[in-house]
């Protein structure tokens, strides 16, 4: 049971840093993994986002 509430609330805090990180590509911010790659260790979710690409 605890593992489940544990992978409901990771879930939950990944789709709000995505949801972050939408909103700053929608601000007009970009994200290059090549140039900055200490940003993945500052938004985790970027990793899985590079990951996609």
């Amino acid at each position: 049971m605890a593992a489940a509430a544990a992978r409901v609330e990771l879930d939950h805090r990944v789709d709000d840093n995505l949801e972050e990180l939408k909103g700053c590509v929608d601000l007009g911010f970009e994200f290059s993994y090549d140039v900055i790659p200490e940003l993945c260790g500052t938004a985790p979710v970027l990793e899985l986002c590079y990951s996609m690409t």
